[in-house]
């Protein structure tokens, strides 16, 4: 990784104050992802911080969302550390005065570089994808990403298109995008396909594609099961909050619409052969693979899993699949221009 004398030394003063309890800029969902590492990883977050003058006063899971003026004002000694990813040097630039600001990003991948850096991948592109992501992070500089970035996600890499036999388990399957980028990937050609989506909105849209899907693909009525619901490690009833547009969707543990959560290993219970698991659902994919594990174990199907939503989520995955000692050979690939849609291909 890179490294830079002036953010070093702005680390070095963020890291002694992170002892004393932070303070998070950006109270979306990424917030909640920073959040939700910082209290598995004992790191006290005080308050939020964000520039929407609509959020100021709310409170988000305990953690009441404030102005800057208030920070100053209340924690000035405190280090902020910014969650809102794509707009890190913007926000940087306006409180340049501060030197206990800094993105979390930064400080995340400072503070974990070791880990990162024993991975290890079947190719060397992976290799040069996790740099240029480390590079990245450390920089806030998205541009970085510009020359790793690709298209084709879940799909990238030839163990995971032209199968023709798969019984592929779309999670998150959103409005239909990922499944019918499965059927070109695939030539039309599978076994069976279930897709899990626990969003309405998407449900309806997802039904609309599948209808023209169906004409366009000649496909079988009964080789397709949509299930509305999310995944995890339990079967539970949760809720989802989707303020804004589609994209905009997360699971919370109350208000918003009521959902059902399914757990893989008691949905599968019969014969039906699961070869290729692909999650993007929204930082539930660790939760989801233990509540798949007797599958994964006793299948070992392919997986392309979304690994960009929590701060650790390439770190603990990679881990807990390496732990269950499997065989699988790790594959990393980045699909945007942006820090997200990184997956990690495991077969």
């Amino acid at each position: 990784m890179i490294r830079n004398q002036y953010i070093d030394n702005k680390l070095k003063n963020i890291n002694q104050a992170v002892e004393n309890g932070i303070v998070l800029y950006g109270a979306g969902a990424n917030g909640g992802w920073c959040l939700d590492w910082c209290r598995r990883n004992e790191i006290r977050v005080l308050a939020f911080i964000d520039s929407n003058y609509k959020m100021i006063g709310k409170n988000i899971e305990g953690i009441d969302v404030i102005s800057y003026d208030n920070y100053k004002k209340n924690y000035s000694n405190h280090a902020i550390l910014i969650t809102s990813k794509h707009h890190c040097k913007e926000i940087q630039e306006n409180y340049i005065e501060n030197n206990l600001m800094i993105s979390f990003d930064t400080w995340f991948i400072c503070k974990n570089i070791d880990i990162y850096d024993k991975l290890e991948f079947y190719d060397d592109f992976s290799y040069k994808v996790l740099e240029k992501i480390e590079n990245c992070m450390y920089m806030s500089d998205e541009s970085l990403l510009y020359d790793i970035a690709e298209g084709n996600q879940y799909f990238a890499i030839a163990p995971f298109f032209n199968v023709g036999n798969e019984g592929y388990v779309d999670l998150g399957g959103y409005v239909g995008d990922t499944l019918e980028r499965f059927l070109f990937a695939h030539n039309g050609a599978y076994n069976h396909i279930w897709i899990f989506e626990p969003g309405e909105r998407q449900i309806e849209a997802l039904e609309v594609r599948l209808k023209r899907l169906k004409k366009e693909w000649a496909l079988d009525e009964r080789s397709i099961s949509v299930i509305v619901g999310g995944v995890g490690n339990k079967n539970q009833t949760s809720y989802i909050s989707q303020p804004g547009n589609l994209l905009s969707m997360q699971v919370v543990d109350s208000g918003g619409a009521e959902i059902r959560i399914y757990r893989l290993d008691d949905y599968f219970v019969s014969e039906e052969q699961v070869t290729f698991i692909k999650a993007d659902i929204e930082g539930s994919e660790y939760e989801m693979l233990l509540g798949a594990e007797h599958i994964i174990k006793a299948k070992k199907p392919k997986l392309a899993l979304s690994v960009y939503h929590k701060p650790d989520d390439l770190i603990r995955i990679y881990k807990l699949l390496r732990e269950w000692n499997l065989g699988y050979r790790f594959a990393l690939r980045h699909h945007s221009t942006m820090l997200m849609d990184t997956t990690l291909y495991c077969w």
